[in-house]
């Protein structure tokens, strides 16, 4: 990844720190001055003056510090087909809690639930079509001001 700026690039910590890390080596630049930080060592070179000041210098023996990285967070590979259903009474209110079954091919059946927005999870997969999502059978309970239901009959 590259960052790159016409004019000015400031980056700033209000309440904490500004950590910057790498496996093989940082460099900053300016002017044909540098410090390198590379395999343990710093490098500071400079075609003017090195100007170090402070109340107190202190030179010391070797020390060092490990810093591990974190993993990249894991995207979906590009490529994949994805579904998600959302389940809504024809008035538009999403059926919560509703049990549904969905068929993948090469994946098998999975049972979900829907979540307060009438929402199954999102599905994955490698080619599309095929998938199926049926609802489980459960006892019906049609709450008061909902759609009206009416029972088959047998003629």
């Amino acid at each position: 990844m590259e960052l790159t700026a016409q004019q000015g690039l400031k980056i700033t910590s209000l309440a904490q720190l500004v950590e910057m890390s790498a496996q093989k080596e940082i460099l900053l630049t300016s002017g044909g001055a540098y410090v390198r930080i590379v395999r343990g060592d710093i490098e500071v070179h400079a075609p003017g003056t090195i100007d170090i000041k402070g109340a107190k210098k202190t030179l010391s023996g070797p020390a060092s510090m490990d810093y591990s990285n974190r993993p990249l967070p894991i995207s979906m590979p590009a490529g994949l087909y994805d579904e998600q259903n959302r389940l809504m009474t024809s008035h538009g209110v999403p059926l919560q809690d509703v049990a549904v079954e969905v068929d993948i091919p090469d994946k098998g059946k999975k049972i979900f639930f829907t979540d307060q927005d009438g929402n199954i999870p999102r599905i994955f997969s490698d080619k599309p079509g095929g998938g199926k999502v049926t609802l489980v059978p459960d006892e019906l309970i049609v709450p008061p001001g909902s759609d009206k239901y009416s029972p088959s009959k047998k003629s």
